[in-house]
């Protein structure tokens, strides 16, 4: 079994039926695709076993029905993986993704990233992830590391972030004292934070502390939040229209947010609201350029346009992407396409293209990825067709795999 955006799916016993819906459902409209409601009807009958009433988790189910893979060290299509504890004391841990085709004297730059799972459920281990991560170092050609973070409801509020930036400042001491499985060539002005839901939303509170604090020789180049796990007393209009979302339901977010806020605290804490008046300005903030995925069929998709065009009018340099019918955790699934389009997104974020091609920048409001083209919706803000047909040239309309 697996867990795929903080839902429990089994995939095992059912295997050869899901690659059968993968197969046939590949090129139709995300939100009847066979597979996604195969997963999605399975999840909604285990997840709540998993998530107790009372607060606590059935960690004996959980680990009974969660698929992971081991590091390999041995290159695995273009790609070397190894597990490094960060500290001894905490337990928290990582694992470092290179890809081993690189020119080996070139410096590479690093993504930390740091997954979802509502601060509560998942692992660099989980198969999904590790796949996404290992996608991500093959295709941007960079070295990954994917942080485990301590968990609620045993480690609340503010432990995840806390860990987060340990995480920060440990790869800032591979500078000087490098753990002998790091990577030697890692390019340090060209750090980016990069995370999924609950760690879109860690990205943003370790940029904000990395902003006022000495994390030298480190330059961050870049944050990048994938549908971040924002919230907020005050439902949204896309909350209530998706309160039971494809691998995000209201009810479970509700559950999450409660598990890891300070006792007593409400979803308009800072932690959770951040665009609301208890969370410090935007503008106040020093952070570097930004980028904000979000998908048409999130629940949370009001509250991240909202964080980007709020980031926009403080003046910070942040694009936002916004994928029609992608819902939460899309890019878990490898037939969607819109999981093509986020990988080639990120290796054009971290190698951005040169002053003559960003005439799609600037916009004020979501632009439309090089998904809405292939989508044949509306393509104002989009990048050119020749950028499309090129991508679709050298990566195809379907994600590849990494494994």
């Amino acid at each position: 079994m697996s867990l795929v955006g903080g839902y429990v799916v089994p995939l095992t016993p059912c295997r050869h039926l899901l690659n059968s819906c993968f197969k046939c459902a590949m090129l139709g409209d995300m939100g009847f695709q066979l597979d996604v409601w195969f997963i999605t009807t399975l999840s909604k009958l285990l997840i709540f076993k998993v998530l107790k009433k009372n607060g606590t988790i059935n960690k004996r189910l959980f680990n009974s029905v969660t698929r992971t893979t081991k590091a390999r060290r041995k290159p695995s299509n273009g790609v070397s993986s190894v597990d490094i504890t960060i500290d001894q004391t905490t337990a928290v841990w990582c694992r470092v993704y290179v890809p081993t085709y690189a020119d080996p004297d070139k410096k590479l730059p690093i993504i930390i990233y740091f997954h979802g799972g509502g601060f509560v459920l998942l692992s660099p281990d989980i198969k999904e992830y590790d796949t996404h991560c290992r996608r991500m170092a093959k295709m941007s050609e960079v070295i990954v590391v994917s942080v485990c973070y301590r968990k609620a409801p045993e480690w609340k509020h503010p432990t995840a972030y806390e860990d987060g930036f340990s995480a920060l400042q440990w790869v800032r001491s591979q500078v000087s004292t490098p753990h002998p499985d790091f990577p030697s060539n890692v390019d340090f002005s060209r750090v980016f934070l990069a995370g999924d839901s609950a760690g879109g939303n860690i990205v943003h509170h370790v940029a904000a502390k990395a902003g006022v604090s000495d994390i030298s020789p480190l330059v961050l180049g870049g944050i990048l939040l994938i549908q971040p796990f924002f919230g907020g007393e005050e439902r949204t209009v896309s909350e209530i229209r998706f309160k039971h979302g494809k691998l995000c339901d209201l009810k479970e977010s509700d559950w999450y947010w409660k598990a890891f806020l300070p006792v007593g605290s409400d979803r308009d804490h800072p932690s959770c609201n951040v665009c609301g008046p208890k969370s410090p300005a935007f503008a106040t903030l020093t952070l570097p350029r930004m980028l904000v995925i979000i998908g048409g069929r999130d629940p949370l998709q009001d509250r991240q346009i909202q964080y980007g065009e709020a980031m926009q009018k403080a003046g910070k340099e942040c694009t936002l992407i916004n994928y029609e019918k992608a819902f939460h955790g899309f890019f878990a699934f490898r037939g969607i396409k819109y999981t093509s389009m986020l990988h080639y997104e990120i290796e054009e974020f971290v190698h951005p293209p040169t002053a003559e091609d960003k005439s799609y920048q600037g916009s004020t409001t979501p632009r439309m990825s090089t998904a809405s083209y292939l989508d044949e919706v509306s393509r104002q803000g989009i990048r050119s067709s020749h950028q499309s047909l090129q991508f679709q040239q050298q990566h195809g309309t379907h994600t590849e795999s990494a494994n």
